[in-house]
């Protein structure tokens, strides 16, 4: 469980690294303080996703894309959290969409385990309606 609500806070995480991509690819911002957040809020995200990517990868799939120029495969993280271009800002989006449609696949397939973990996998014994006796053989004892 705690896998599922580590993940949602990865893709909220992400959202949020979005919209500062954005802001900053249209020129809406350009403060050396969003520069800063941005670079705190990779940071955050660059540590976190080892952490992440099993799971990503289990429950999410592919998280692989080709590289336009040269045609061979990078990690979708990578891209994404690689240093911010501007030359590069679709590709970034594009890479950062792909990842959060990928982590949202998972966290829709960990939900649905999940409704299925509160049943127990083995049945619980019944008790036995047998009635039980003990017997002592020593004369002073109750």
């Amino acid at each position: 469980m705690d896998t599922l609500i580590d993940l949602k806070r990865f893709y909220e995480k992400m959202t949020q690294y979005e919209e500062l991509i954005e802001n900053c690819a249209y020129n809406r911002v350009s403060s050396s303080s969003t520069n800063d957040t941005i670079q705190d809020l990779r940071t955050e995200l660059q540590r976190e996703y080892p952490k992440m990517e099993g799971v990503i990868a289990r429950y999410g799939g592919n998280i692989t894309t080709v590289d336009p120029f040269f045609g061979r495969k990078l990690n979708i993280f990578d891209v994404a959290f690689g240093p911010f271009d501007v030359s590069n800002w679709g590709g970034k989006l594009n890479a950062i969409n792909d990842i959060k449609a990928t982590v949202n696949k998972a966290i829709g397939k960990l939900e649905a385990e999940g409704e299925s973990w509160g049943i127990p996998l083995k049945k619980p014994r019944t008790k036995s309606k047998k009635t039980k006796v003990f017997i002592s053989y020593s004369g002073n004892s109750s």
